[in-house]
């Protein structure tokens, strides 16, 4: 799967224990999503949530992020547990490359 740029719902507002959110991909030719819950939200140092994808159920994800400030900068480790299969390790390592690598751009709007 190429990663391209896709439309979130359920997203907006502040993150609650619980909440769903969904992400849709229209480009990849039919409505290809994904979602999860927030299972943790401890501001500002915590936010943990589950994540699948439609068409992999069964290939539920736990996603861990931590940020730690230090000199007026953030760190974000991001951990994420559950992924079946080395391609498939790969595969999520290339897309949340490109999602840090966008976040300045999308945090300066």
């Amino acid at each position: 799967m190429a990663w391209q740029p896709a439309e979130a719902t359920g997203l907006g507002g502040s993150p609650r224990l619980a909440r769903r959110s969904q992400v849709r991909d229209p480009s990849a030719g039919e409505d290809h999503g994904a979602g999860g819950e927030y299972t943790e939200v401890d501001p500002p140092r915590r936010l943990a949530f589950t994540w699948s994808w439609d068409d992999q159920d069964s290939e539920r994800q736990l996603i861990e992020l931590e940020f730690v400030e230090r000199d007026g900068a953030t760190t974000v480790r991001m951990t994420s547990h559950g992924i079946a299969t080395e391609e498939r390790r790969a595969s999520h390592r290339e897309g949340w490359a490109i999602c840090f690598d966008n976040l300045d751009g999308v945090l300066a709007r």
